[in-house]
């Protein structure tokens, strides 16, 4: 990433802000999923705990790095100016507190305070969402990962309206009783699927060739890949309003449709690379979507099978929603921050200095060592869990979680170091 491709990007302790608070959440909310796992596992997944934890993971882990890492890569991937730095730390602020307050009035499930504290959260996003929609204003040429981005901007602020609609209703009650889930299906589904898979999809475009030095690929299967996955988006949210499995399954074939192909075509720009041996985190990185299309493709099946033999499939839907969250969008997220992170606090302490004094390596301000230890306990700790899930076995799921904690203090411990060097 050359550093004339950040000019235009804020400074960094705004992204920083955003990612550290977002790996502080992510550490924390394993040891809750580890203290309070026992409702996940016995199927009593809509507790306050577990509500709390889900948010701090969708929020507090995912969310905040997304938002971190968005106000650096918009300009870098779009050549823009973020509309305004000082509204971006007044959102830190904002969300934090909120994030704070939202989680424990969870935890005592307090209405008025979830009310306060959602209220709160709301106002943090809309103030992002505000400031990314002005900055992609001056995005002059339009191409399908600046589609992609402005897609997950929507899917974020339709989650946003539900979450709001829904905290209302759990206060006031009443109003919409009867479209209560496929409202909360609705949220779930464009928060933990749409904002992430499409913000993900559209910034790979531009990191995966910029990491593996590809060139020569062409970009005309992203326009499949986009349009598939929002029909299934669609189609998956109309079967919630109108009970309709056949129509659920029929969304979940082209929601898995467009993780293949969106794989399919990574593949194709990963023939074209003049790097041949990208970095530890990059590699892991791209392994997740290996996790997005197994998830998916599990879903229509488990789907199919609800749909042919009208039984419950409630524990295997848990259990891939949280293969979604961790073996896709988590790891997705993990994998980029370990080439993020020392490249932004390298850039901003010894970008300077070359040629004066001797600096290190950016490939020295990560402990690849270490990371080498991470990345293989935290995929097999998410595979223990999420066979623990659907089996709904105890040993496993504590066994899974148990090494998830560890391996979150391992992953702190290594991004927070760099910041030694």
């Amino acid at each position: 990433m050359p550093t004339a491709l950040t000019s235009k990007a804020p400074g960094v302790k705004l992204p920083f802000s955003f990612i550290l608070t977002g790996i502080l959440s992510f550490v924390l909310a394993q040891v809750l999923l580890l203290i309070y796992g026992n409702d996940l596992l016995s199927g009593h997944f809509r507790t306050p705990a577990m509500w709390a934890v889900a948010h701090l993971l969708l929020i507090g882990w995912a969310s905040m790095v997304s938002m971190g890492a968005m106000y650096q890569l918009v300009p870098v991937a779009f050549q823009v100016r973020i509309r305004s730095e000082g509204l971006g730390y007044v959102q830190f602020i904002i969300m934090v507190i909120a994030l704070l307050g939202f989680t424990i009035t969870f935890f005592i499930f307090s209405p008025a305070g979830l009310v306060l504290f959602g209220s709160l959260l709301v106002a943090g996003f809309l103030i992002f969402l505000g400031n990314m929609l002005l900055s992609l204003r001056a995005v002059t040429s339009w191409n399908m990962m600046t589609v992609m981005v402005f897609a997950s901007l929507l899917s974020l602020t339709l989650t946003i309206i539900l979450g709001l609609i829904l905290v209302g209703q759990l206060t006031v009650g009443g109003f919409i009783g009867q479209y209560h889930l496929a409202l909360l299906y609705t949220h779930i589904t464009l928060g933990l699927i749409s904002w992430f898979s499409l913000l993900i999809f559209g910034f790979s475009y531009k990191m995966v060739p910029m990491f593996t030095l590809a060139h020569g690929y062409a970009m005309d299967i992203s326009l499949p890949v986009f349009f598939t996955f929002v029909a299934g988006i669609f189609i998956m949210i109309s079967s919630y309003f109108f009970s309709s499995s056949p129509l659920m399954l029929i969304g979940a074939v082209l929601l898995s449709l467009g993780f293949i192909l969106f794989a399919y075509h990574v593949w194709l720009i990963w023939k074209k690379r003049m790097k041949r041996h990208p970095d530890l985190g990059f590699k892991y990185a791209l392994s997740a979507i290996a996790g997005g299309v197994g998830a998916s493709v599990l879903l229509v099946i488990v789907i199919g099978i609800s749909v042919s033999s009208s039984r419950s499939v409630s524990s295997e839907l848990v259990a891939l929603s949280y293969l979604f969250l961790m073996g896709w969008i988590s790891l997705s997220i993990l994998g980029y921050l370990f080439k993020i992170i020392p490249f932004l606090w390298w850039t901003y302490k010894y970008s300077n200095q070359i040629g004066k004094v001797n600096v290190p390596t950016l490939k020295e301000m990560m402990d690849e060592r270490l990371g080498a230890l991470f990345f293989p306990a935290f995929i097999l700790a998410t595979l223990l869990v999420t066979i623990s899930l659907w089996l709904k076995s105890a040993t496993l799921f504590y066994t899974g979680q148990g090494l998830h904690v560890l391996s979150a203090l391992l992953y702190a411990w290594i991004t927070f170091s760099v910041f030694k060097k």
